[in-house]
């Protein structure tokens, strides 16, 4: 995916940025005309809904777009993009290595390590967890 590819969000994201000016130029112009600020309350609302409505658009998009971006950096991590791991009896034992002369110590599928001779370890190393795999 290239960068200037257009966002999935972006299209929603467009159209209630527009309708959202839109309500708040028909506000500002309804406005204008009235006087007294009584007559001018019901356009105020009006306005107030187009920057409701904006807000919103934008909130979707950075929604649809941090998901996005969780999915690619679980993608780019070898890892599912899910936050949650599964816990029970249907986790399997995680094995931990590390390389010869390593300060850092790794799960057995991190991307890190396979396909380098690795030994495996038994808790209570002084070693330091890998940042990217995160044992």
């Amino acid at each position: 995916m290239s960068r200037s590819a257009p966002l999935a969000a972006r299209p929603a994201g467009v159209a209630g940025n527009a309708l959202g000016a839109a309500l708040l130029v028909v506000a500002w112009w309804g406005s204008s005309g009235e006087v007294r600020f009584a007559d001018q309350l019901g356009w105020v609302s009006l306005g107030i809904t187009g920057l409701l409505v904006a807000l919103v658009a934008d909130v979707a998009v950075v929604v649809a777009e941090r998901r996005r971006i969780a999915g690619r950096r679980g993608t780019l991590r070898g890892a599912p993009a899910t936050r949650r791991d599964p816990v029970g009896p249907t986790t399997p034992a995680v094995v931990l290595a590390a390389a010869a002369g390593a300060r850092r110590y790794h799960r057995d599928d991190c991307s890190l390590v396979v396909g380098k001779p690795v030994v495996e370890l038994r808790p209570g190393t002084d070693l330091l967890p890998c940042g990217m795999c995160r044992p």
